[in-house]
């Protein structure tokens, strides 16, 4: 799924690409590292991908520094699931006047706001476990995305696919350019 997302972004060698999830890099299979500016919560994650020649800033990811408008590329896997407070409580965020509740919708969406105008995007999101369906959270998420950007295809995946590997959620693969 990070080879196909790849492909779909239109990553290659020579494209800057942001991902504010690094996780161990998979995601960025067709860049080159040192194009590639990640952010990586986890520590040893975040230093295995500088080990790889990545770029990394090892941190949250809704609060990382990149510039706005300053990568050809963006792809990420965020993690799925509710926003959280400090409490572990569910809360809702405000974003460029939408108000979104789920963690990988927001991650995306701040991810977003480094892609240049005409750079593209690939976003792999969780989907509800019932093929199709939409949730609230979808709804205002995807006005917002659909408002804002080029969605030039929308798809979902079934969890099946990697149950052998621990994840069985299914995912959404969003594709955008410009």
């Amino acid at each position: 799924l990070a080879y196909l997302g790849a492909r779909l972004a239109d990553v290659t060698q020579q494209t800057t690409m942001y991902e504010p999830t690094g996780g161990n890099g998979m995601i960025a299979i067709t860049a080159s590292p040192d194009n590639v500016t990640a952010t990586e919560l986890d520590p040893q994650r975040a230093d295995s991908l500088k080990a790889q020649g990545f770029n990394v800033t090892q941190g949250d990811a809704l609060e990382a520094n990149v510039p706005a408008k300053s990568k050809d590329r963006v792809m990420t896997n965020p993690p799925f699931g509710p926003i959280k407070n400090d409490k572990g409580e569910s809360i809702k965020v405000k974003f460029a006047g939408y108000t979104l509740g789920q963690i990988d919708h927001l991650i995306a969406a701040r991810a977003l706001e480094t892609m240049k105008d005409d750079g593209n995007a690939t976003l792999i999101i969780g989907a509800n476990k019932a093929a199709g369906q939409q949730s609230n959270n979808d709804l205002i998420f995807f006005n917002w995305l659909y408002g804002n950007y080029n969605v030039t295809s929308h798809f979902e995946v079934e969890g099946d696919l990697y149950q052998r590997q621990g994840a069985g959620w299914p995912v959404r693969v969003i594709t955008i350019k410009g």
